[in-house]
């Protein structure tokens, strides 16, 4: 005994099909439309951050335990790709901020002299 597909059904399979032969063009217009709002969306994180901000921090803190190896592991092949880049990004730091990256080494180098017996 077989029973006939309702139409919700029929709706439901004809949507399913649709989405798998439109994908490539759904996927660009969401691109777009993120891109094109892409202020709006960091407000919008921002915002919920400022104003749940424990909860944030104690969600983050509880990630980065959680996973120490996945976040060792993606950093280090995120260096290893784009090596050049940090390094010329660091470079220009250093040069336009020298007197306070001077300051912060002199202050380090002081606090470890003083914690040697």
């Amino acid at each position: 005994m077989t029973r006939e597909t309702t139409s919700v059904e029929k709706r439901r399979a004809y949507k399913r099909e649709w989405y798998q032969t439109n994908r490539a063009r759904i996927q660009e217009r969401e691109r777009a439309y993120r891109e094109a709002n892409r202020e709006k969306y960091l407000a919008y994180g921002r915002a919920y951050r400022e104003a749940n901000r424990e909860k944030c921090l104690a969600y983050e803190r509880a990630y980065r335990e959680a996973n120490r190896e996945k976040i060792r592991e993606r950093r280090r092949a995120y260096y290893a790709a784009n090596r050049e880049k940090c390094l010329a990004y660091w470079r220009a730091y250093r040069e336009a901020n020298r007197e306070k990256v001077l300051r912060r080494v002199r202050g380090s180098r002081k606090k470890r002299c003083l914690a040697l017996p």
